[in-house]
């Protein structure tokens, strides 16, 4: 389907919630069956129709039947586990820590990294590493780590492209123009940066529009379900891609 409106003999289940599902926006129609965007509480996104939904057939995007190890109050290395965090980063389990510097920062890391040792603090190691090392340069470290993050964020946003068939996911425009708008903002929500549910794809213009609407500061799921209501209403009827 080109257009993302919802046919008359759908009922709109944007915004309604199902179990552990937020239903985030329409996605299709298949095989008869209306099929909608969803949001699990853990974060993780998933197409569900809404039959399933409604009859309570699927209740999560699959995280309820594998329940992780319960790392609550564990220490690894710098790092104090708080509570659960649920799945990123391709079915894998997080958790919310405090490392225990100076900074008591707050890290999300996977519960693999945590076990294995790979992520030992909040990144303050890491740093004092390098500034105690003779031969530390900070500008390659830093040129590093922007490399580093530049694959992460490009292998991202593929990921979200392709999830959600290279189509605007509010005007149902499909292939060029298209940019991966983060639900909760790249510079307020750094946890959140690299999650796939936190990605979705705008047309360039529709995306344009949001921010100026609502700013670029502290966007959050509730900012984009309510532009989305917004559109759906036709509040922008001639408006120009």
């Amino acid at each position: 389907m080109n257009n993302l409106k919802i046919p008359k003999q759908v009922k709109n289940l944007t915004g309604q919630k199902f179990n552990n599902l937020l239903v985030v926006s329409f996605c299709d129609v298949k095989n008869g069956h209306s099929r909608w965007n969803c949001i699990c509480d853990c974060n993780n996104f998933k197409i569900v129709s809404g039959a399933h939904l409604k009859d309570g057939r699927i209740k999560a995007c699959g995280c309820l039947s594998h329940k992780p190890e319960n790392l609550t109050g564990r220490v690894f290395g710098m790092l104090t586990v708080i509570e659960y965090n649920g799945i990123i980063n391709k079915n894998k389990n997080s958790w919310k820590c405090q490392c225990s510097c100076e900074n008591k920062t707050i890290k999300i890391v996977q519960a693999n990294h945590l076990k294995s040792g790979e992520t030992k603090s909040c990144g303050c190691l890491t740093r004092r590493t390098k500034e105690n090392n003779p031969l530390w340069k900070g500008d390659i470290f830093k040129d590093r780590e922007r490399k580093r993050v530049n694959i992460e964020y490009t292998e991202w946003r593929k990921y979200i492209l392709k999830r959600d068939y290279y189509k605007c996911q509010i005007s149902g425009k499909i292939g060029e123009q298209l940019e991966v708008h983060h639900i909760f903002n790249w510079n307020d929500f750094p946890e959140k940066r690299l999650e796939y549910s936190n990605g979705i794809t705008l047309h360039i213009s529709i995306h344009k529009l949001f921010h100026k609407l609502y700013g670029k500061v502290n966007n959050t799921s509730k900012q984009f379900l309510e532009f989305k209501s917004r559109w759906d209403s036709l509040e922008w009827p001639d408006f120009q891609f």
